[in-house]
């Protein structure tokens, strides 16, 4: 964050504000994604549905990261 506002005026400042908030998405949906994963392992939750959603969570993670980072 405060490299982006260091950027104000300069080149890239209009990119970088766009593609901040992906990023944080990214790093959120990353962060939710690998604590059901680590539900699973240690056989905290056992739901089967629960994989779908984490692997669905994570691809979207991964696609905003790509836009936004």
């Amino acid at each position: 964050m405060f490299y982006i506002q260091s950027m104000e005026g300069g080149n890239g400042f209009g990119l970088a504000r766009i593609g901040l908030p992906f990023f944080l998405i990214a790093t959120a949906g990353w962060t939710l994604a690998s604590s059901i994963f680590i539900g699973f392992s240690s056989e905290i939750s056992t739901n089967s549905d629960l994989a779908g959603l984490a692997f669905g969570i994570n691809i979207i993670s991964s696609i905003s990261f790509g836009i936004g980072g």
